[in-house]
């Protein structure tokens, strides 16, 4: 999903879901629901933060001890060391930024994936029968959603990807050798998939928004938004906060997430809560949202968010300093 829009349905999930709760509790979930089997493990996950930054849109995406990202306003890919930019690949409107064997992957303008070196060299497309809204480079196999959301995967060894799952499904994410997603025409039921083996496991009947840290799948549940966290070791789940909250990243022990209200962040040791960005809605006067987060990254434990100015069109990234509470302005295009 490109971007997060917070529709009147899911303020009133929101509203609903707060009435009689408190946030800010970790608690054993009383509900039965366990996930069917534990999976397996045995070869290291794509870096979480890799994926989640794929998930938003891959605008940015970490390289060395800096970051790369895609200016699409004119096309230039610029890295960003914490001090200087430099623009390293011109004429390219890139989504699904990675890096893998020192090459840069993405998807172009025509939802096409490309790859190139770092000095503009060896430019390639790949699979251009295929429109792809989403990609993921990982060792001995491509990922990738078309543009209907249904996935394929490819072993490097062979030539024609294999589609996954016979329902559309988002939110892909890796545990080792795992995928794992939502499938959205079976009530959103959360199901991983081993692309080596071509096993299929249920994990939840229902997962809004996934995201893996370390050994817990964090998602939103259907009966009141809350966020809870499936142990995929032990197969337990809790719940981790009580308010409707979407699109979950992760640095050390700090969840970010959106609200209703905007960017928030949980400290999931002291389960305090900072709210980082506010949506503005300027004087009142109009019913229209004047400032707000389009879309937040992780790269490097940094969170990285893309601030935008509706009447202007203007946006804004901003590297954002948990610790302290502060904001540094990176780049405004528009």
């Amino acid at each position: 999903m490109k971007k997060i829009i917070i529709t009147l349905l899911f303020f009133v999930l929101f509203l609903n879901a707060c009435k009689s709760t408190n946030d800010g509790e970790l608690l054993k979930n009383d509900t039965k629901e366990k996930a069917v089997t534990a999976l397996e493990k045995t070869m290291d996950s794509v870096d979480k933060n890799v994926i989640f930054n794929l998930n938003n849109g891959g605008w940015v995406c970490e390289y060395n001890s800096g970051i790369l990202y895609s200016n699409l306003s004119d096309g230039r890919i610029i890295l960003y060391d914490g001090i200087t930019e430099e623009t390293v690949i011109e004429n390219v409107f890139a989504h699904n930024l990675q890096v893998f064997d020192s090459k840069l992957y993405f998807t172009n303008e025509q939802n096409r994936i490309c790859s190139i070196n770092f000095d503009g060299s060896d430019y390639a497309e790949h699979f251009t029968e295929y429109s792809v809204s989403f990609l993921l480079i990982m060792n001995g196999f491509w990922v990738f959603s078309d543009l209907n959301n249904y996935i394929y995967a490819i072993n490097k060894t062979e030539s024609v990807p294999e589609l996954i799952s016979d329902q559309t499904a988002i939110w892909v994410n890796n545990y080792g050798e795992w995928l794992i997603f939502t499938e959205l025409k079976q009530d959103c039921r959360l199901m991983a998939y081993n692309p080596t083996t071509q096993e299929r496991v249920q994990l939840s009947d229902y997962a809004f928004f996934p995201s893996i840290n370390g050994d817990y799948i964090f998602y939103q549940e259907n009966l009141n938004g809350y966020v809870q966290r499936l142990n995929i070791s032990d197969n337990t789940v809790e719940i981790v906060l009580r308010e409707w909250v979407q699109n979950f990243g992760f640095v050390e022990n700090h969840m970010f997430y959106f609200n209703s209200l905007g960017l928030s962040m949980l400290n999931m040791e002291n389960m305090h809560v900072t709210e980082i960005h506010q949506v503005d809605y300027g004087d009142g006067s109009e019913d229209v949202i004047i400032v707000e987060i389009e879309n937040y990254f992780i790269c490097n434990n940094k969170l990285y968010y893309v601030e935008i100015i509706r009447k202007e069109n203007t946006r804004t990234l901003y590297e954002y300093d948990y610790i302290n509470n502060s904001k540094t302005q990176i780049y405004s295009w528009g």
